[in-house]
């Protein structure tokens, strides 16, 4: 693969800069907002391809799961990118509520396959996202541990420390990397229970049901970053 850095002298950085222009032009890569709480102070370009042979969604029940990679070649090992909300009614794939069985969902555990490797645990790093149209729900359920801008939370009762729901448009994103690895696929499914707005918990008498994510090839790019 050819190597997209500057070291090499002005023809490596010209290239570096086509690519990156190519990348964003024909809709590989988008500008978009790197930190969600941080706002347009963190806009910049997003490496994370949302087309192309390293991207992938599927819907399941109107939960769109979209996964996406990047190699980092100088740690060997892939980075992932995993967004999960449900689908608004204006957009195709959509099931009303009545058809998918449920208003709102909360993840409780994922099984991520990264080769031969089968990485199981409770929801997402300490996270329990509860899905919505259009997005997904902030609150003491599905963000347990305070880690998502403290300071944007309103404690409604000092003794139950329950916060304020707060719903928030676009997807949930979790982040992260597959380490060193020559794993060559990566996939796995997200589970799913209804969630219960007044007990603020996943709904014990409905059974949930397994998000599958489109498998991906991990095969390493012609041109690295």
């Amino acid at each position: 693969p050819r190597l997209a850095t500057p070291k090499a002298g002005e023809e490596s950085l010209l290239m570096w800069i086509r690519e990156h222009t190519r990348k964003l032009l024909e809709g590989e890569c988008t500008a978009s907002i790197l930190v969600p709480e941080m706002g347009q102070s963190s806009l910049g370009v997003n490496l994370f391809p949302v087309k192309g042979e390293l991207f992938g969604n599927k819907v399941t029940r109107n939960v769109s799961i979209s996964s996406s990679l990047v190699y980092m070649v100088e740690m060997g090992s892939w980075a992932y990118s995993i967004r999960m909300r449900q689908l608004r009614m204006d957009e195709e794939g959509y099931e009303n509520e009545e058809k998918r069985g449920f208003k709102h969902c909360i993840l409780t555990s994922r099984h991520l396959i990264i080769g031969n490797q089968h990485v199981r645990g409770d929801a997402v790093i300490g996270f329990y996202p509860i899905l919505c149209e259009g997005g997904w729900i902030l609150n003491s359920r599905s963000d347990p541990h305070h880690q998502y801008a403290r300071n944007r939370y309103v404690f409604l009762d000092a003794e139950e420390k329950r916060v304020e729901e707060t719903p928030k448009e676009g997807d949930f994103i979790y982040q992260s990397q597959t380490g060193s690895s020559r794993a060559e696929i990566f996939g796995g499914d997200f589970h799913f229970v209804p969630y219960d707005e007044k007990s603020h918990n996943g709904r014990s008498d409905q059974a949930g049901f397994d998000a599958t994510m489109v498998s991906i090839p991990l095969k390493t790019p012609g041109f690295l970053y």
